[in-house]
């Protein structure tokens, strides 16, 4: 799910490590073939619509879902750039007798392909430093009337990773060798990871990409308004899955309804509900959401600082802690279960890193938030 070049911290960190962490647990195929066809569903892309398509993937990772694609009988084109991932595809599309395909061994930028009836750009795109030249360059790799699917974040979303990311920084802080940080954090999130539901990659590749690659930190991230606001004139929205939480009430006859105005003013409130995984819509009415991302950005930009010192220092821990007691005093009646989740986090950080049986913080263990969005585009006539 990477791509890109001198651009790309993704893509450079993979590469400086020999990986491509994007594994995916396909000893049932047929399980993980529904869940990625409940995906496409969400985006408004039934099976049927790949049936002889010209489809284009591009970072593929290891192609554990590009064969899904081609199960539905496509024409499957992949683009990927990470010489691990391109064995790993070999190998894979060998074992699953997949034949009808092309491996491109290059950037997106490098690609001079064809127009493709669809094209899909998972994982990668809302971090890389020249994402508006990516993204020009993927927008014309599609035909009239085709589609695009790209992934988006939000630092809402990313919350809660990025607390699981602390405390991981600081279990590994005097560990200084690669796979010894790997293990250890694998040890310590491997147990959260089960009570993920429908999680299916393993431990080390989730710490490697969620809590090691400095992509995570990105300055400008890409969310599903900056999407949809930046993708055009000539585009509109298709679906959005991860989660589905637009609402639609436009009369069929109303040709000229702005999906994408419609769409952009309902992220504003609806975004709040990135922050947590597995659980309905709730109501904002009595949340200040506002407030909420700007507390939750300020956090960010701490926890980032505490990262990037090459002696880290407890003061910095304490002022987050502050920010969470913060976040914590606003949400503890509107929002019992991420007031668990914060409270637990506390707890966490001021005990230090000496005290990392996980076990004993249920709340902090289970929660997961909604790190990444997909959402597809028609491109009109």
């Amino acid at each position: 799910m990477i791509m890109g070049d001198r651009m790309n911290k993704i893509l450079d960190f993979y590469r400086e490590h020999g990986i491509s962490p994007v594994h995916q647990d396909i000893s049932d195929f047929n399980y993980h073939c529904a869940r990625r066809e409940k995906l496409y569903r969400q985006l408004g892309m039934p099976t049927v619509l790949f049936h002889k398509a010209e489809v284009l993937e591009v970072g593929t990772g290891g192609g554990y879902n590009s064969a899904v694609l081609a199960q539905w009988g496509c024409h499957l084109s992949m683009v990927e750039p990470n010489e691990t991932a391109q064995n790993e595809i070999i190998k894979l599309f060998s074992e699953k007798k997949i034949e009808d395909y092309v491996l491109y061994k290059e950037t997106v930028e490098q690609h001079n392909g064809k127009e493709y009836d669809i094209v899909i750009a998972e994982g990668f795109l809302p971090t890389i430093e020249n994402r508006t030249e990516v993204l020009d360059k993927l927008k014309s790799l599609v035909k009239e009337n085709g589609i695009l699917v790209i992934t988006c974040q939000d630092e809402m979303g990313m919350f809660v990773e990025r607390m699981k990311r602390l405390v991981g920084h600081m279990a590994v802080q005097n560990i200084f060798l690669y796979q010894d940080k790997v293990k250890k954090l694998a040890e310590i999130f491997e147990p959260q990871l089960k009570l993920c539901h429908g999680a299916s990659r393993p431990a080390e590749d989730w710490v490697q990409d969620q809590l090691l690659c400095e992509d995570f930190n990105c300055d400008d991230i890409l969310d599903l308004q900056k999407a949809i606001r930046g993708i055009g004139d000539k585009w509109d929205v298709l679906g959005c899955s991860s989660p589905c939480f637009f609402s639609d009430y436009s009369w069929y006859k109303d040709v000229g309804y702005d999906y994408k105005k419609s769409y952009c003013e309902q992220y504003v409130k609806k975004s709040y509900n990135l922050i947590l995984a597995g659980r309905e819509e709730i109501d904002t009415s009595d949340i200040d959401v506002y407030t909420v991302r700007k507390m939750v950005e300020r956090i960010r930009e701490i926890e980032i600082a505490y990262e990037n010192l090459d002696h880290k220092e407890e003061k910095v821990i304490h002022e987050i802690i502050h920010e969470l007691q913060k976040l914590y005093e606003l949400l503890k009646e509107s929002d019992k279960e991420l007031a668990a989740f914060l409270s637990e986090t506390i707890d966490i950080l001021t005990s230090g890193p000496d005290r990392m049986d996980l076990n004993d913080y249920p709340n902090f263990c289970k929660c997961f938030g909604r790190s990444q969005q997909y959402i597809s585009f028609v491109k009109t006539e």
